[in-house]
């Protein structure tokens, strides 16, 4: 054999049994995608966004970007149905929500229920109508402001199902008062909580788990989606979990069962990664609207309940978009939505990161909570452009983690080791016997 063409087939070779594939094929890439929608509460874009959402999946835009997403604020049971669908026609075909615990002798049981009882409701509604001068077209924040302040012992006290909290958060005054009311029958089984998660997969979901964080109903309920995702991404079978945290709700008073929104946010994050399965698992990876995050200077961004977002970093975990990007997700100075949405409410928002793909270590390459090799792990935000309708899809802007992983790697810290020299040594030694450099002539 001539030695040139030796060393060629030794080196084609080499990358075959090192990386697994051809050189023309050599790498993966798995594509993650948070997303919170904004389309818990009613606005005048709700259904030209939730259309617009729709029409992402259907088209393939979404499926281009993304082979595992979680999405927040799905918080209706129809909304929640026809993403799914769309989903499924854009190459999701797995997805994970909390509706899919109900079994059929539940959903009969609701099925002729209203959503709120009247007699329940009644002291807190008439201390609503006596302390809030409420329109039909008044802003949702503005409607929680108020009930929150002038009625939120009774609130708490009221005893309301977090059906009626549903109905009444998606209709709003009308829910109340309108001839769409929550208490009509029926309306129970349309508003069965969903926590307004949805996880959606190219690759198979299983052991999947839906919990929530607190019993008893909320106005800002929320829990997690937790699943295996099974192969096809390069690095085996690993966690996957989609969650939405507290909020802070500057401006809103706080009257859940803590302290303050920021200890809830912490007890919600603890909960979640200290999960059995999530916590004894090496490859993880926590995707959602956590509402905490880091300040960043030079990007203008303030800080969000810091030291919740650090005790996420001391479990191991490190926030690849908020290190190497260190944009806002939530920009109150320069997201058209959240600048129409002050011009109403006269509550000016802040410029946050909120948003996080968070990866485990070890198997993931985070130290200290750093990412060590950003060569592989690059982050982007996405759904930033206006929509037709004048403003971008969501009040948040989506952020993508996307990982490179040498094609056949299932072992390896997710394509950011390289080989041991060992293996080299092994792979040159076979590749060598097969080009025949060792054969005796």
């Amino acid at each position: 054999m001539e030695p040139g063409r030796g060393l060629a087939t030794l080196f084609v070779c080499m990358l075959t049994t090192v990386l697994g594939a051809p050189p023309g094929d050599k790498h993966n890439i798995l594509n993650l995608v948070t997303f919170n929608t904004n389309l818990a509460f009613p606005d005048p874009t709700a259904q030209g966004r939730l259309g617009l959402l729709q029409e992402g999946f259907t088209s393939g835009r979404f499926g281009g970007v993304a082979d595992v997403m979680c999405m927040q604020e799905l918080q209706e049971v129809e909304h929640q149905k026809m993403v799914r669908a769309a989903a499924r026609s854009g190459k999701f075909t797995s997805s994970l929500s909390f509706l899919d615990t109900y079994d059929t002798a539940t959903l009969a049981l609701l099925a002729n229920q209203p959503a709120c009882n009247a007699a329940k409701f009644a002291v807190l509604g008439q201390c609503i109508d006596q302390s809030c001068n409420f329109t039909f077209s008044q802003h949702t924040r503005i409607v929680l402001d108020c009930v929150v302040r002038m009625c939120g012992q009774l609130l708490r006290s009221a005893g309301l199902s977090q059906e009626c909290i549903n109905c009444v958060n998606a209709l709003g005054v009308a829910g109340i008062s309108g001839q769409e009311s929550c208490f009509s029958v029926k309306t129970k089984l349309d508003y069965r909580p969903t926590y307004g998660l949805l996880m959606l997969s190219k690759y198979p979901l299983v052991e999947s788990v839906s919990r929530t964080f607190r019993d008893g109903a909320s106005f800002f309920s929320r829990g997690y989606l937790r699943a295996t995702v099974k192969g096809g991404t390069g690095i085996g079978d690993w966690t996957a979990v989609c969650t939405h945290l507290y909020p802070s709700l500057s401006g809103v008073g706080y009257i859940g069962a803590f302290s303050s929104s920021e200890e809830e946010n912490l007890n919600n994050t603890m909960a979640m990664i200290s999960d059995h399965a999530v916590g004894t698992s090496e490859r993880v990876v926590v995707m959602g609207d956590m509402n905490h995050g880091p300040a960043n200077s030079a990007n203008a961004v303030t800080a969000e309940f810091p030291k919740n977002y650090q005790a996420v970093l001391n479990a191991s975990y490190c926030s690849p978009y908020a290190e190497e990007l260190g944009q806002c997700t939530f920009c109150g100075r320069t997201n058209p939505f959240l600048l129409a949405v002050a011009a109403v409410t006269r509550m000016p928002e802040p410029t946050e990161i909120l948003d996080h793909v968070y990866l485990k270590a070890p198997f993931f390459s985070c130290r200290n909570g750093t990412t060590t090799n950003l060569a592989n792990i690059m982050a982007t935000r996405r759904f930033t452009e206006l929509t037709p309708l004048g403003v971008p899809l969501s009040d948040h802007y989506g952020i993508q983690v996307s990982i490179t992983v040498p094609a056949g790697d299932s072992s390896t810290t997710a394509g950011l080791t390289p080989p041991p020299p060992l293996l080299l040594l092994m792979a040159a030694v076979a590749c060598a016997c097969t080009a025949g450099i060792l054969e005796r002539h």
